[in-house]
């Protein structure tokens, strides 16, 4: 989701997006599933290509939907892999849904 912050921006802002990290060690039942941080990183590396795409592409309106489409694919795999309705990452929903309807609003006519 480092890409969606810059694909609601304009085209010319030129701000860099920040990335967190966590690590599996912090992350409570983990340790059994060696599908998490391979996961984890193909998500940051479409984060990245986005970024590119972004840069490349800047003038298009399918910036935010494409990403949001990305976001809501890698949370899926994510909550899946780690353990469907007893995830620890079944919240990450709500911050996808909350950041497409900024952007929503952010590229709706005045």
């Amino acid at each position: 989701m480092a890409g969606l912050a810059d694909s609601c921006s304009s085209a010319h802002d030129h701000s860099h997006p920040a990335v967190g990290v966590v690590w599996p060690q912090y992350v409570g039942n983990l340790g059994a599933n060696r599908f998490f941080l391979p996961l984890f990183i193909f998500w940051i590396t479409l984060g990245i290509l986005h970024l590119i795409l972004l840069r490349w592409v800047p003038g298009a309106r399918w910036h935010g939907g494409l990403q949001v489409a990305g976001d809501v694919l890698m949370i899926s795999l994510l909550v899946y892999s780690t353990g469907l309705q007893e995830s620890y990452f079944i919240s990450l929903y709500l911050l996808v849904i909350i950041v497409a309807s900024i952007c929503s609003l952010a590229e709706s006519p005045s």
